[in-house]
């Protein structure tokens, strides 16, 4: 018997083999199709999470921490408060905030206690909630998420006695 040419395989052979060729060829494109349309989506979604992340840190000028010295400053021209520890500037609101407005007692402090009782008190001016239930808290939680789609927060508020009374708990 003659052969022709160096295969020495049947037709059938040489078109399985053929075929199991392209079949892995079309399974690395697939493959890397698929990784590509995986990265492509990844991109997306974290993408679209950077942006959420930004607008929702959007009215949050700078991660500024004040002192309730500093805080204090901030009853005239510009007008800041505090609930919560969370600082807000309301300038934008002197009818209510300014010297003469309904609310000036909550600007150059944090009175978070006063959310809830709404006493001008020393006592009820404070960011001291000792003594209230969790549900008068809920309700001062809700005047801090008011505050936080209606004004700007431009940074926390920390009472220093408060931080060396915990750094003397950790050490």
């Amino acid at each position: 018997m003659s052969t022709i040419g160096k295969n020495n395989k049947k037709p059938d052979e040489s078109v399985n083999q053929s075929s199991s060729s392209n079949q892995s060829s079309f399974s690395n494109y697939k493959w890397w199709l698929a990784s590509f349309v995986l990265i492509i989506i990844i991109s997306f979604i974290g993408q679209r999470q950077i942006n959420n992340d930004n607008n929702n840190n959007s009215n949050i000028k700078s991660e500024r921490l004040f002192t309730l010295d500093e805080l204090q400053t901030f009853t005239k021209d510009e007008l800041y408060l505090a609930i919560l520890g969370h600082v807000f500037n309301v300038t934008s609101a002197p009818r209510f905030y300014s010297s003469t407005g309904s609310y000036k007692f909550y600007t150059g402090r944090d009175a978070s206690r006063s959310f809830h009782t709404g006493g001008t008190s020393s006592e009820d001016l404070t960011d001291d909630l000792t003594g209230l239930t969790d549900e008068d808290i809920a309700g001062v939680y809700g005047w801090l998420t008011f505050y936080k789609k209606q004004y700007p927060q431009i940074g926390s508020f920390y009472l220093k006695k408060l931080v060396s009374y915990a750094l003397n708990i950790l050490i």
